[in-house]
């Protein structure tokens, strides 16, 4: 087998920008339920179709695993990249140097992710000591803290600050809607869900979300901080339209407890740990199968890639120091 069968065999031809994962369950975009594909001598092994749910995150792979469809749907895509490695083979595409080099480096970067889960199981990682996870909140509960949060609600009219014209239009709009909240002719909720043009937004009423206020845009901030709760503040002006906006009570910060967190702490701990055994790993591989470089040369590869960007779109290299 090829290298280059070999690697879409793995999973590698998500380069090709497939992923799996990309795809709900069920038939990917251009592979019907009738599909007619050459499957002699290009269906998938076993070990291939394994390999290829390995690189999938786990709910994706439980459920391509629990869904008849869609592992169909995922086999017949393994099937497809082995048609189109087939045909790239065909077109000679193997001998192109940058197509090898691509080969040779995807080759070595499953080599080393492989060599580096058989040598640091992640099964094997011992649970985090409570005292580990007790001083790791108390070094970083800032980390932990949420801040002051505003509930939000706005209408927005799209308008480009260039155009003259129709920044003028959208903040007489702006007006009218206002006058109508201050009115009592309408909620902000319906008015907004019949005017705002904002999709997200529109379609709950408005309603933003609880913001930091370091979230918003600054325009806005200034205005909703100012503003009674309750009270319709507007028009405002930023560079994509003009908004009128509603906030609610203030929401004040946080620290959560441990117990809150706890879960985030175990997650980074076990992370650490692993990076910490993987890195040894790396060192003792280094060690035994050691590699040099010479820095001037790589300069020197730096600068012709630099040259190559720029001469790809037509500009001038600039010097390089």
């Amino acid at each position: 087998m090829s290298i280059l069968k070999l690697l879409l065999t793995l999973g590698l031809g998500l380069v090709l920008g497939w992923g799996a994962a990309q795809w709900p369950a069920g038939r990917q975009p251009g592979v019907g339920t009738d599909a007619t594909l050459p499957r002699a001598d290009a269906t998938p092994d076993l070990d291939g179709l394994r390999a290829g749910l390995a690189a999938l995150p786990p709910a994706r792979r439980q459920q391509l695993l629990a869904d008849e469809s869609a592992f169909a749907a995922f086999t017949e895509r393994q099937v497809q990249q082995h048609v189109l490695a087939r045909a790239a083979e065909a077109a000679g595409l193997a001998a192109d140097p940058q197509v090898a080099a691509a080969m040779r480096d995807a080759a070595a970067r499953v080599l080393a992710a492989s060599f580096l889960e058989r040598e640091v199981p992640v099964a094997d990682l011992a649970a985090p000591a409570d005292a580990n996870i007790e001083a790791f909140y108390a070094a970083r509960q800032r980390r932990f803290a949420v801040p002051d949060r505003l509930p939000v609600w706005q209408i927005f009219i799209a308008a480009q600050a260039t155009d003259a014209a129709a920044l003028g239009a959208a903040r007489s709009r702006v007006r009218q809607l206002l006058e109508t909240l201050l009115a009592g002719q309408s909620g902000f909720a319906e008015l907004a869900g019949r005017e705002s043009e904002h999709g997200p937004s529109r379609a709950n009423g408005g309603y933003m979300g609880l913001l930091a206020p370091e979230e918003l845009k600054p325009e806005i901030r200034q205005a909703l901080l100012n503003a009674p709760q309750g009270k319709p503040v507007g028009p405002i002006e930023t560079e994509a339209g003009v908004h009128l906006v509603q906030r609610g009570a203030l929401v004040p910060g946080r620290v959560p407890t441990l117990d809150e967190v706890r879960p985030q702490i175990v997650q980074a701990l076990r992370e650490q740990a692993l990076g910490e055994r993987q890195a040894a790993v790396v060192r003792a591989a280094a060690a035994a199968h050691p590699l040099t470089f010479d820095a001037e040369q790589i300069e020197v590869w730096r600068k012709q890639l630099v040259a190559a960007d720029q001469a790809a779109v037509g500009r001038p290299a600039a010097p390089q120091k």
